[in-house]
């Protein structure tokens, strides 16, 4: 399925233009039908500017909670929207990845993945006062409430991917995706029952995903941070660990051991080429997870478990299209998302790496 909601609201919280319900719960019932897109309170969403195609799969279930013991209808309240995503593969496996609003003024966002138990969560923190992984919350981060802002889901029975854009350009994703299964996930579940083959992946920050320019500065760049992590990764005998790598600006990345990477990798820049004819080709590359694996002295050595291809999710040219907008390839249309930024630290050389995902795929 696909959702697109425009907000409109002139200030940073909604306590003053919303009395019913807070806007996480609101967002909840549009994504799982609940509430249509007409039904939405008008002083809160730009309800000509929402969109809602397709449905929930039933391999992913969404809820609404605080958290918080604040009256959630107040600007001080914290509170989450959840998925529960089921692997398409697995029945049995699954994690939670919950989106969380704040509870300072600014009201801001921000993604957590957990294990299907809540036990283990990636990026490491518990305060939902800090956005991503970030101490910073000053205005040269993502700091925006929901105001002017929009925010895009792209939901399959593969994954659960996410974005928000403020006004200004400033804007983040994150999303949990499944890793196709292979006879030695099977094999890793018998050892720890929280084992699935999924991943997650987050990126926010700087100016990347504005709709006003393609490229962004190199000391805007250096404020965007992409993390990509599991809780999956067979360290010893029964024993999973959270992996992960956060990295601070597109230039100073490391991978580190056992850290989870995706192919293409995603500092990588990709353009455009030309056919026999002259026309303009994009490329559509399948996504894969792997891990860069390290042995360690356990018995038997560390070995990164989760490798494979991410069902329904490709790599195209950098800065194709921006976020939502659709695509018809051999009769099926596609969405473009922007992930992360990419490239060198050339300042003119930083792109926003750009994905396809199929409109409609899965609980259709």
């Amino acid at each position: 399925m696909y959702l697109r909601l425009k907000f409109t609201a002139t200030s940073n919280h909604f306590d003053s233009v919303v009395n019913s319900k807070p806007v996480s719960q609101h967002i909840k019932e549009a994504l799982d039908g609940t509430t249509a897109i007409s039904a939405l309170p008008a002083s809160v969403f730009d309800i000509t500017n929402c969109v809602r195609l397709g449905s929930l799969p039933t391999t992913v279930a969404v809820s609404f909670a605080n958290s918080t013991s604040t009256d959630s209808n107040t600007r001080n309240a914290g509170c989450y929207i959840q998925f529960q995503k089921t692997h398409s593969q697995i029945a049995n496996s699954s994690n939670l990845f919950r989106i969380h609003q704040n509870s300072w003024n600014n009201m801001g966002w921000q993604p957590r993945l957990l294990s299907s138990n809540s036990t283990n969560q990636v990026p490491v923190g518990t305060n939902t006062t800090d956005w991503w992984l970030s101490t910073n919350v000053t205005t040269n981060y993502f700091t925006h409430g929901v105001s002017n802002c929009e925010m895009q889901f792209f939901i399959s029975t593969h994954w659960v991917i996410w974005s928000i854009l403020d006004g200004t350009g400033k804007g983040g994703t994150a999303g949990l995706f499944d890793v196709e299964s292979t006879g030695q996930d099977t094999w890793a579940r018998t050892l720890n029952s929280l084992y699935s083959p999924q991943f997650f992946m987050s990126s926010h920050g700087g100016r990347w995903p504005s709709s006003s320019t393609t490229r962004f500065s190199e000391d805007t760049s250096d404020r965007v941070q992409l993390y990509i992590g599991s809780n999956q990764m067979f360290s010893g005998d029964a024993t999973f660990t959270n992996r992960g790598g956060n990295n601070q600006g597109v230039y100073t990345y490391g991978r580190g051991n056992v850290t989870p990477m995706i192919y293409p990798d995603p500092w990588t820049c990709f353009f455009s080429t030309k056919d026999s004819i002259g026309d303009t080709q994009n490329y559509m590359i399948p996504v894969q997870f792997y891990t860069n694996n390290a042995t360690s002295g356990l018995t038997p050595t560390s070995r990164a478990t989760l490798n494979g291809r991410v069902p329904l999710f490709w790599r195209t040219t950098d800065n194709a299209a921006q976020t939502g907008q659709a695509v018809t390839v051999s009769g099926t249309e596609y969405r473009f998302i922007r992930m992360h930024p990419c490239g060198t630290n050339g300042s003119t050389d930083i792109n926003a790496a750009t994905y396809l995902v199929p409109t409609l795929v899965g609980g259709i």
